[in-house]
């Protein structure tokens, strides 16, 4: 007995040849949707955070924007100082299309998810350091310093 040989494939004359450039075409159609669709995220990246609405910010609460980019995201400015009394009030604005958060890492404050376009408002009441972060984003980073009221600032040697 005999073992039957597998079928033997005839692509006619050219045709391995006309498989390649079909392989070929597709994988050059491929390359160009996948571009078009990274500019365009890219475009719209750019356009959203432009294009984001204003907060108005009073004399006595200071911003702090949430901006993401294509290469980057971070806290704007990453530092601040604020005193108490004076402008001890800080508004996070996200700028960004993703969710971020601004969760302290001494547990003083946590903003939760904040949406893109949202932001988050906190209130220092007690001077100090206040370190944080985004949980979904760690290598996001801030510090807030607080200083305690002018008054005090004068007593103080």
């Amino acid at each position: 007995f005999e073992a039957p040989s597998p079928p033997v494939r005839d692509f006619g004359p050219g045709g391995r040849s006309r498989l390649r450039q079909g392989a070929r075409l597709t994988t050059a159609v491929s390359c160009v949707v996948l571009i078009a669709l990274l500019v365009g995220f890219y475009a719209s990246s750019a356009v959203a955070i432009t294009i984001a609405p204003a907060q108005q910010q009073s004399s006595s609460t200071v911003q702090v924007l949430i901006v993401e980019t294509p290469v980057t995201w971070n806290y704007n400015p990453a530092s601040i100082t604020v005193v108490l009394g004076v402008n001890n009030t800080v508004t996070w604005v996200s700028h960004s299309l993703a969710y971020d958060t601004v969760t302290s890492t001494n547990g003083t404050f946590d903003s939760g998810s904040i949406p893109p376009g949202s932001s988050f408002t906190y209130k220092f009441t007690s001077p100090g350091m206040y370190p944080y972060s985004c949980i979904y984003h760690p290598w996001m980073t801030g510090t807030v310093r607080v200083l305690p009221p002018p008054a005090i600032q004068k007593a103080i040697p």
